[in-house]
This record gives structure tokens, C-alpha cells and sequence, in this order.
């Protein structure tokens, strides 16, 4: 099909729907700022500050893309995915946690499990709701088609995500991606003797469901990088998926408006907060 790329190991695609979600820095950079706004109000407290929660899985999931095709951690790891090399802190400026877990008191005035703390009134939802007031500043949350608020960027990521699955799930069933799929598995069978229908179905085949990555495992997840490398089976699914993900930002152009805007400015009140306070 026409425009369609050729993945290669190391090259994370970057699909249509991407631009209503924060990538890893920003999503560091909101977490950091977060965190240190939930560190002043539990210090107002005397209580101990907290670690920074770590990046959500969909960051990992999109750094993963550029894995798929690389056969060295095929060889090593097999399809125990895993094991891959994970988004690298260096990217995304991340804090350590801290050594001990928080305290029970911690937890109940950053959560707002308790309506005071020796004598002091804890605010509405926490001193992580605290946090998340002052990043949410001069946001208008959009509304979603079903008339549901989405009102935090864990709610406007969902809805974005889950477009973009059903954007995946489109372009596995499409015509194209099932004929890229029949020439991967002939692939299997003439070059590697291996017989599967789709890379998914060899990536989780219920052998591999083991705590060891075993010789066959190897095998086949090397086989598989080598077939899709040469009949471009992820360049056919990406170009596919992406066709789908530009239908679905045309049907929902107003709430991912509304999310990208959401997005930009709680960003810039992340950058003032990091800006204006010292970790």
C-alpha cells in the first residue's frame, strides 16, 4: 500500500493518535511536579515526603515498538517481553522512590482517608487531590461521546488509549494485514519449518508461559523477526492502524481538542511548578 514504512529495529512508529497523549518526558515531567506539590502539603503536615509513581504502562508499550523487530532480544529473551530493556530512566529525568514505604499517616493525608491530622484539617481528596487542583489550573476537562466527564489526565488518556486500541484491533481484521500475516506465516513454514498464523499467535503461544526462555521459544522469536522484516508485516499493520486512528480522531475531534489543550497547559503549569521549587 502506498506510503506505507518500513520498521526497523530501533525505530519507534509514531502513530496518529500519540499527539493526545503525553509522551514519557512529559509524562515524567507532570509526575515529578505532582509529586513535589504532594511533598509541600505532606510536609505542612510533618509528615515524610513520598517517591515519584513510575511511568504508566502504555509509556513502556510504546517504547516496546521498537523492540519488536530487534533480533538480538529476540535471541536472548525469546517473547518474554518482560525481560526487554525498559523505557530508560536517563530519558525521562525520573526520581528514585524511596528506600522504605510510606507511613500509614502518609498515606492517609495524601489519599484524604482522614479528615484532620493532629488537629489539622486535611483538604477534599488529599494532598494528592491538592496536587492534581493545582496542575488541573485553568484546564476545561472535555466530555466524552457517551456524556462522561473526563476529568484528569488519567481519564483523558483512557479515552485516547482505548481509541487506539480499537484502532489495533481494526487493522488486525483488515484485509491488508491478514494478507501481510499469510505471507509472514508462509515465511514461517518454507524458510523456518515453523507453522503459526500470525506473529500474535506465536508471540503467545502457551509453551512460552514458562519462568526460562527455552531453545524453541529462541527459535521461533528470531524466525519471527526475520519473516516480518522481510514481508514488512509491522510497516502493513502500522500504516493500517494509522489509517484507523485518523478515522477515529475525525469522529472524536472535539474531545481530543479538548484533551490536547488539557494536555498543553497542564504541562506549562508543570514546568512553573518545577520552575518556581526546589526538589
Amino acid at each position: 500500500m502506498a506510503g506505507t514504512p518500513t520498521p526497523v529495529a530501533g525505530t519507534i512508529a509514531r502513530l496518529p493518535l500519540d499527539a493526545y497523549l503525553p509522551d514519557a518526558k512529559q509524562e515524567a515531567a507532570l509526575g515529578r511536579a505532582r509529586m513535589r506539590l504532594a511533598n509541600d502539603c505532606l510536609r505542612g503536615f510533618g509528615l515524610a515526603a513520598t517517591g515519584e509513581v513510575p511511568l504508566s504502562g502504555f509509556q513502556q508499550a510504546r517504547w516496546r515498538r521498537g523492540q519488536l523487530l530487534d533480533e538480538r532480544l529476540a535471541q536472548k529473551h525469546g517473547f518474554h517481553y518482560t525481560r526487554y530493556p525498559q523505557l530508560p530512566s536517563s530519558r525521562t529525568k525520573t526520581i528514585a522512590p524511596p528506600r522504605s514505604q510510606p507511613s500509614s499517616a502518609t498515606v492517609a493525608v495524601l489519599t484524604g482517608r482522614v479528615a484532620s491530622y493532629r488537629g489539622k484539617p486535611v483538604p477534599a481528596g488529599g494532598c494528592r487531590a491538592t496536587a492534581d487542583a493545582r496542575l488541573a489550573a485553568g484546564i476545561t476537562w472535555p466530555v466524552g461521546p457517551k456524556g462522561q466527564r473526563l476529568g484528569d489526565f488519567g481519564a483523558t488518556n483512557n479515552f485516547t488509549l482505548s481509541l487506539q486500541y480499537q484502532a489495533y484491533e481494526r487493522a488486525l481484521r483488515d484485509d491488508q494485514v491478514v494478507q501481510a500475516a499469510r505471507r509472514w506465516s508462509a515465511c514461517m513454514k518454507d524458510r523456518h519449518h515453523l507453522a503459526f498464523d500470525t506473529p500474535g499467535q506465536a508471540a503467545t503461544d502457551r509453551r512460552w508461559a514458562t519462568k526460562t526462555v527455552g531453545t524453541l521459544e529462541r527459535r521461533v522469536a528470531v524466525a519471527s523477526v526475520r519473516c516480518q522484516l522481510d514481508v514488512n508485516y509491522l510497516g502493513v499493520q502500522q500504516a493500517v492502524q494509522a489509517a484507523y486512528e485518523k478515522e477515529a480522531i475525525r469522529a472524536h475531534m472535539h474531545p481530543l481538542q479538548a484533551i490536547q489543550k488539557a494536555l498543553h497547559k497542564g504541562m506549562a503549569n508543570a514546568r512553573a511548578v518545577l520552575d518556581s521549587t526546589s526538589p
